[in-house]
């Protein structure tokens, strides 16, 4: 449906982790948004801010990739991801990291601004979201601090987003549902 339908700024696709068709996918998007000449950029949950395919040439190997974007394969797997970032890299679009640093997450959990960062009701429906996201199984008091974390994850994707936007073209991002 790309080829007939006006494009937003951003496109948000949600996966599954360890779901093939959802990086399958994500590889047509891309190559759809590419042909089209309309992707800025792809924004992944995946990799830390801060971390950028930008300076690397088309011809990059699969490992200078990895190391600009310090990817994680323990919990990434390359090869479910690896060839819809490479596909951008061929084309000459950056791939950024959108996710907030481990080192910051600590932090994130002790600042109760968090905790107004959003209206009463849609902070209570980002808590039981965290709640059930984990079977109910973590302990009431990591509610709150992990709704922050996640509250700010949200908020760097979304400035990692805005600093890659350009008229007329498309911003993806890739992250978990």
């Amino acid at each position: 449906h790309l080829q007939t339908a006006p494009l937003p700024a951003t496109l948000l696709l949600g996966e599954q982790h360890d779901a093939p068709q959802h990086q399958q996918w994500q590889q047509a998007t891309v190559q759809a948004l590419i042909a089209r000449q309309q992707l800025a950029a792809i924004v992944l949950e995946m990799a830390d801010h801060g971390h950028s395919t930008q300076g690397l040439p088309p011809d990059a190997t699969e490992a200078q990739v990895q190391q600009a974007l310090q990817w994680q394969q323990a919990g990434w797997p390359w090869p479910a991801y690896g060839p819809t970032i490479m596909t951008a890299v061929r084309a000459g679009v950056p791939v950024v990291g959108g996710n907030l640093p481990r080192a910051a997450m600590k932090t994130v959990m002790q600042q109760a601004v968090w905790d107004s960062h959003l209206p009463p009701a849609a902070w209570e429906r980002q808590r039981e979201a965290i709640r059930t996201g984990h079977c109910h199984l973590l302990p009431a008091q990591q509610i709150t601090p992990m709704t922050r974390i996640q509250l700010a994850k949200d908020a760097q994707m979304a400035r990692t987003i805005q600093s890659h936007r350009q008229a007329g073209k498309t911003v993806l991002l890739i992250a978990g549902r």
